[in-house]
């Protein structure tokens, strides 16, 4: 299965996941794992549940990937950061979507 991740910005990737039992805690760790990455942008950068300001403020710089990679095996998911291909539409090809 792929899980497409997209947003206004084209931080797009996409997920390939071999077993989806955990589909729904998947796509919160991804949305967390993006969010973290955009705060770490900002000055007065806030915690999340899963992430302390300084592991948030370590993500300056990084792929907009990473802090998702990086939640996704904290809670070992097996799991493979992939690029997407899109179809003639510039929809990308995937089995699932998640709109950012």
């Amino acid at each position: 299965m792929i899980l497409a991740v997209v947003d206004d910005n084209e931080c797009n990737f996409g997920i390939k996941l071999n077993d989806t039992t955990q589909l729904e805690l998947v796509k919160k760790l991804v949305i967390v794992g993006l969010a973290s990455w955009y705060e770490a942008a900002h000055t007065n950068i806030e915690a999340n549940e899963y992430f302390d300001a300084e592991e948030i403020e370590g993500f300056y710089g990084s792929g907009y990937a990473e802090p998702a990679d990086e939640l996704l095996t904290r809670y070992g998911i097996s799991h493979e950061i992939v690029g997407l291909e899109y179809d003639k539409n510039g929809d990308p090809i995937c089995d699932e979507c998640i709109n950012y």
